[in-house]
């Protein structure tokens, strides 16, 4: 009998040991979580969109008269200087050559203009003779009015002939110098390429363009000697350092923008973002294909850099940028991160961890950036909640947090 009871007693211990080490084997093990939590701090919503930086004020530098381009021995990039840097020279059009028929009617104008200029000389001096015998005889009149031997009426018509000289003689000039015009137009008609004269350097003929601003040169539109026309484009040129940014955002982007919001400027090539302000929003839309080839209207908007010169120094006109533009900010905002979120019917809700176990509680959120979701009401601030939780996580469920690596 004692043998058996000593038998069945270690018969119960091996029993009892091996279920221990079942239930522990095979016990429910707490999930591992990553936690985040509730808190206060500020939040802000933004819109992105890719954006452009141009110069301001672009200045094209166009030719004043057709003519021959010398060569303009300028970099893009050189410095300019306003009103003292010359950018280009220009050698007006030389005139034509005149055939012999030309030629002989051209001096033949001229053989004309020089008789018209005679006859001309000669009436002035006939009305200039006129107008001594006038004054002669006024002063003779005069006299003898003076003495009682001419009447009043006698020396009012010797005066009415003297101021008829004289607008003779004015007359008679201005024909001279017409005569004189028309001479010098004639004389015009045979100038050729060989009558024009030059010092050597093309000081003389050539017209010398200056920079109305200081900058550098943007972009070099022509540069060899060439024969261009008036109003043909030579350059471009600008100040670098006054740039700004072109972003264009989906309209309905857009309208959620106001001019003054602060943007932060960002894979434009530096190490840091740069500071922007919203200058204007465009009212006026257009279409545009997507990458995707979908049609979508976007606006434009302009950004100033707000940024000290120093930092963004490498930028020049054109160059490519994102921009991110605030639309809203708060900075006392209770948020979660947004990966704590799941839909629960048509209402929102998170796990929150309490004394070892996630307990779900549902939330109601106003703004959403992507990382932070506003929390109107359902959670307080420090509460911990769960990151992204998987189809294990149910309502109850062990859970420890994952440690850190």
């Amino acid at each position: 009998m004692v043998k058996f009871s000593r038998k069945y007693l270690t018969v119960t211990i091996v029993i009892a040991v091996l279920a221990g080490l079942s239930y522990f084997a095979f016990r429910p093990q707490p999930v591992p979580v990553d936690l985040g939590f509730a808190q206060l701090g500020p939040m802000q919503m933004t819109v992105s969109g890719s954006g452009t930086t141009r110069i301001r004020n672009v200045y094209v530098i166009s030719a004043p008269v057709g003519g021959q381009l010398l060569r303009i021995d300028k970099d893009v990039g050189d410095a300019v200087v306003a009103g003292e840097t010359e950018l280009a020279a220009i050698l007006p059009q030389d005139p034509t050559l005149l055939d012999a028929r030309s030629l002989a009617l051209a001096e033949a104008a001229v053989d004309a203009a020089q008789a018209a200029l005679g006859l001309s000389g000669a009436e002035v001096d006939r009305a200039t003779a006129e107008l001594s015998y006038a004054q002669a005889d006024y002063a003779r009149t005069a006299r003898l009015a003076e003495n009682g031997n001419a009447s009043q009426a006698r020396l009012d018509q010797s005066e009415m002939k003297v101021r008829i000289g004289q607008a003779a003689v004015a007359t008679a000039q201005s024909a001279k110098r017409v005569s004189e015009f028309d001479l010098d137009v004639a004389r015009a008609q045979l100038v050729g390429p060989e009558s024009l004269g030059d010092d050597g350097d093309g000081s003389n003929c050539c017209i010398r363009l200056r920079s109305p601003i200081g900058g550098q040169i943007l972009r070099l539109l022509h540069e060899s000697q060439t024969v261009i026309s008036a109003g043909t484009p030579l350059m471009e040129i600008g100040d670098a350092g006054d740039l700004e940014i072109l972003v264009d955002l989906l309209s309905e982007d857009a309208v959620k923008v106001a001019a003054g919001a602060t943007v932060a400027i960002v894979q434009w090539g530096g190490e840091v973002s740069l500071e922007g302000r919203v200058r204007r929003v465009e009212p006026y839309g257009f279409e545009k294909i997507s990458a995707l080839g979908i049609e979508e209207q976007r606006v434009n908007v302009v950004v100033d850099i707000v940024s000290p010169r120093q930092q963004w120094l490498a930028l020049g006109h054109g160059f490519s940028v994102s921009a991110r533009i605030e639309v809203w900010a708060r900075d006392d905002a209770l948020t979660v991160p947004t990966g704590a979120l799941f839909r629960d019917g048509d209402n929102w809700a998170v796990y929150v961890a309490e004394a070892g176990n996630a307990v779900q509680r549902r939330v109601e959120i106003g703004r959403n950036n992507g990382t932070q979701a506003e929390i109107l009401g359902g959670l307080e601030a420090g509460t911990p909640v769960i990151l992204y939780p998987s189809d294990r996580i149910v309502e109850a469920v062990a859970i420890t947090e994952r440690a850190s690596r």
